[in-house]
C-alpha cells in the first residue's frame, strides 16, 4: 500500500490551502504534525496558534537518536518565525540558528530560508539576498520547486531594495511564467503584484492597475491572507493616484475588515499619504511604524525612489511599455499591436517613433534596442544570479 503521509520537504513546499488538508494526514503526536500546524498558523498570521503549536513541538514524540537535533532545530526555527510575525527578532537568534549542525537537507534549507526572511525584516537586505540564494538550490535539489521559486522571487525583492533604481520587470515576469508552469497561482499572483509596483515606479499607473488586478484574481483562493491584503492596499493606492477616489475607498473599506495588525498599520499609512501632516504624524508613531512590512515602511518614509517619479504616461506609451515588458519586440510587432487594422505603414512608423522618443525622454535608459528589437533594460539580470558567488570570492 502506498504511504500518503507527507514528508518534511512536502510540508515545506505547500501553500496554506494544501497544508490545511495535509496536516490531518500526520500522526497527532508527531514532530512533523506539530510543525505543520505551526506553519499553517504562521501563514495565517495566527500568533496564538503559533504559540500553541510551539508547545506541541516541545511535547512531540521523536526517536531518541533524533531527539536532540530535530526537535531542537524545529523549536529554534519556529521561535524565529514567531519573532518575525511579532516583530521581536534578535540578531543573535539568527546567528545561533545558522550555527546549528544540521544534517537533514530539508531542515537545513528551511533554516537558511527563514534566516533570509529574518534578515529582510531587520533591513539587512544584502544578507537576506545571500541567504535566499543559498536556500534556492537546496530546495530545488529536494524537489521543492515552489519553495525554490519563492526564494528566487524574494531574491529579486531584496535586489530591488538594495538597488531601487534598477528595473526588474522582466525578472518578475520570469517568476510569473515559471509559477504558471507549475500551476502555482499564489506565486504567480505575487509576481504580478511586483510587476505592478515596478510599473508604478515608472508612472505607468494604468498598466500597474492591470497587473494588480491580475494579481488579485490569481490570489483569490488565498483571500484573507496577508499577501492578498497587500494587493488590495496596493490597488487602493493606485486608484488614489489615478484620482479614482470612490473606487479607492471601496478597497480601503475591504482592507478594514482584515484582522492582521500589519494590514491595519499599512492602512493608516495609505490614509495618511493623502495628507502630508498625517504622514508625518504616523511616521512619529513608533507603534505603527514598527509593525509595517519593509515595503510600507519605504512608502511611509518616502525612501522609495519610485514614489517620487512624477511621470505621467499616455495610454499609448503605457501600452508600448507593457507590450515590450513581456519579451523583446520589433517595430512591426509593436505597430501591429497598437494599430491593428489601421493602414498607412509610414504614418504608423512615425507615430511609433514619436511614442518611443517620448518614452526615452521620460524614462532615460529604460528602453534598449537589441538586434532590432525593443526591450526593457536589465532583461538578463536573472541570468547573472549564478555568477554572484564567483564575483564575491575574497
Amino acid at each position: 500500500m502506498q504511504n500518503n503521509t507527507p514528508t518534511l520537504t512536502a510540508i515545506l513546499d505547500m501553500n496554506s490551502s494544501s497544508l490545511f488538508e495535509a496536516r490531518t494526514c500526520l500522526p497527532n503526536d508527531s514532530l512533523l504534525r506539530a510543525y505543520a500546524e505551526f506553519l499553517y498558523a504562521y501563514m495565517k498570521v495566527d500568533t496564538l496558534g503559533m504559540r500553541q503549536s510551539l508547545s506541541m513541538i516541545a511535547e512531540s514524540k521523536v526517536e531518541e537518536s533524533d531527539q536532540i537535533s530535530e526537535q531542537t532545530i524545529a523549536l529554534a526555527v519556529a521561535d524565529l518565525r514567531l519573532a518575525i510575525r511579532t516583530q521581536t527578532i534578535e540578531r543573535e537568534s539568527i546567528d545561533q540558528l545558522l550555527h546549528l549542525e544540521i544534517k537533514d537537507p530539508a531542515w537545513r534549507a528551511e533554516v537558511i530560508g527563514v534566516a533570509a526572511m529574518a534578515f529582510s525584516k531587520l533591513g539587512e537586505n544584502a544578507k537576506s539576498q545571500d541567504h535566499y540564494q543559498l536556500a534556492m538550490p537546496l530546495f530545488e535539489e529536494l524537489g521543492a520547486r515552489r519553495k525554490s521559486l519563492r526564494c528566487l522571487m524574494n531574491y529579486f525583492v531584496a535586489e530591488s531594495r538594495i538597488h531601487p533604481e534598477k528595473n526588474l520587470l522582466v525578472d518578475y515576469l520570469h517568476i510569473a511564467q515559471r509559477a504558471a508552469s507549475i500551476n502555482d497561482n499564489e506565486i504567480a499572483g505575487l509576481a504580478q503584484l511586483h510587476i505592478s509596483r515596478e510599473h508604478k515606479k515608472t508612472g505607468a499607473l494604468a498598466v500597474a492597475l492591470e497587473h494588480c488586478d491580475q494579481a488579485i484574481e490569481l490570489m483569490k483562493e488565498e483571500s484573507g491572507s496577508i499577501h492578498f491584503d497587500h494587493a488590495i492596499l496596493h490597488r487602493a493606492q493606485l486608484l488614489l493616484d489615478l484620482n479614482r477616489h470612490h473606487e479607492a475607498m471601496i478597497e480601503i473599506e475591504r482592507a478594514r475588515t482584515s484582522g492582521f495588525t500589519e494590514t491595519q498599520s499599512a492602512l493608516k499609512v495609505l490614509e495618511g499619504l493623502a495628507s502630508e501632516q498625517a504622514r508625518v504624524a504616523i511616521g512619529q508613531n513608533e507603534n505603527v511604524a514598527k509593525l509595517l512590512s519593509p515595503m510600507w515602511r519605504e512608502r511611509l518614509e518616502g525612501n522609495n525612489k519610485g514614489q517620487n517619479l512624477a511621470i505621467n504616461l499616455t495610454p499609448s506609451e503605457s501600452q508600448v511599455l507593457n507590450f515590450i515588458t513581456e519579451k523583446p519586440r520589433d517595430k512591426f510587432e509593436i505597430i501591429s499591436y497598437l494599430y491593428s487594422g489601421e493602414s498607412g505603414s509610414e504614418l504608423l512608423e512615425d507615430r511609433l517613433k514619436n511614442i518611443l522618443m517620448r518614452l526615452r525622454k521620460k524614462l532615460p535608459g529604460f528602453i534598449l534596442v537589441d538586434q532590432g528589437k525593443y526591450r526593457i533594460a536589465d532583461e538578463v539580470f536573472h541570468r547573472r544570479i549564478n555568477d554572484r558567488d564567483t564575483q564575491r570570492q575574497p
